[in-house]
């Protein structure tokens, strides 16, 4: 079962990752579930933003 799963879960974590790692997140920094969201939405654009950042240059 892990084996049909692992591939998924490689490309998911890497992003957990970088928000651990680049990001500095270990956990979620407001209260509230609207905040909450809003800092997720945040952090999902920024990784997105410098991942097209890599991928633009080549």
């Amino acid at each position: 079962m892990n084996r049909l799963w692992s591939g998924i879960r490689a490309s998911v974590e890497h992003v957990f990752a970088c928000w651990k790692t680049v990001f500095k997140v270990d956990r979620v920094w407001y209260r509230g579930l609207e905040a909450v969201k809003q800092q997720m939405n945040g952090l999902a654009l920024a990784y997105n933003l410098r991942r097209y950042g890599y991928l633009a240059r080549g």
